[in-house]
């Protein structure tokens, strides 16, 4: 199964271990996680505007593991 995970749950997943984090685990352990350029810089703006990380601790937080990223312009 293909799965996309928007940013609202990649930054809840990355701050919390609450539901959105099992969640990514799940997903990254059983199925074929993607996303998009767009979607890692949108998790990488808001970890640094709303909560304090630095521009190195976003950059590696929102970099795709597990995973494949998809490359629509």
């Amino acid at each position: 199964m293909k799965i996309v995970l928007d940013t609202n749950v990649l930054i809840a997943a990355l701050i919390a271990r609450g539901f959105s984090h099992q969640l990514l685990e799940h997903c990254a352990l059983r199925h074929t996680l993607f996303t998009s350029d767009f979607i890692l810089d949108e998790t990488k703006e808001k970890l640094i505007e709303k909560f304090g990380y630095s521009q190195e601790l976003a950059g590696e937080a929102a970099t795709p593991g597990r995973g494949e990223t998809t490359r629509r312009r």
